[in-house]
């Protein structure tokens, strides 16, 4: 349970969200420690807001939109911040987003609802070591490349965030979108995790900051 205090700055934040902040999830179901643990970071869950409060329309919390295990969803924010027994939230935003860009990011997220979760690039991800112990390299290579693009239209959470900031601004900024430093190839940007958004410079923190 966090402080009353900490509870009272997350309720400032929480009214001052905008359209596509990056919401970052500290979860302790099995499933997300698993993430946890591969990543090595605290966090182990991201999506982004998709309706932030307006008491003016009677929308008191907040909307977020992501991959979870069921597919891509939207859900009140309050599911995690009513929980803090079980969650713990952080947020980051991407600087100098115009309006358009807002509304692109969340066209490409809305459009993509109901889209199934990639299991299969999960347990590649959560497997990699041992694969890649198991495999010469050059196959590991290829049983890699497989799995990541094996099922185009589904995503985890991390990627399917990455690919809706990196298809959603000008093509002189989308590199700088990456939440992972130096990569080398677009099928990277398929690879991105929580962490790397926690981890990125790229994205800045407004609560809570953690690794």
């Amino acid at each position: 349970m966090r402080s009353p205090d900490k509870i009272q700055e997350w309720r400032a934040v929480e009214n001052q969200l905008q359209v596509a902040d990056i919401i970052l999830v500290h979860g302790e179901r099995r499933f997300y420690r698993s993430i946890q643990k591969r990543s090595n970071s605290y966090w182990n869950h991201v999506a982004v807001v998709l309706q932030p409060p307006r008491p003016d329309l009677g929308i008191r919390g907040a909307f977020i939109i992501g991959a979870i295990d069921s597919g891509i969803e939207v859900h009140r924010l309050r599911k995690y911040s009513e929980d803090m027994g079980r969650f713990d939230i952080g947020v980051k935003r991407f600087p100098g987003l115009t309006e358009e860009m807002r509304r692109h990011i969340l066209s490409f997220m809305v459009n993509k609802i109901d889209a199934p979760y990639d299991y299969t690039r999960l347990l590649g991800y959560l497997f990699e070591g041992a694969l890649k112990a198991c495999l010469p390299q050059k196959l590991f290579k290829k049983v890699r490349r497989a799995i990541i693009t094996s099922q185009p239209n589904s995503f985890v959470c991390g990627t399917f965030i990455q690919r809706a900031f990196f298809e959603s601004v000008p093509k002189k900024t989308q590199t700088q979108t990456f939440a992972r430093e130096h990569l080398r190839s677009l099928l990277e940007m398929e690879e991105i995790t929580p962490a790397d958004f926690a981890r990125s410079p790229n994205y800045e923190w407004v609560f809570n900051p953690h690794q």
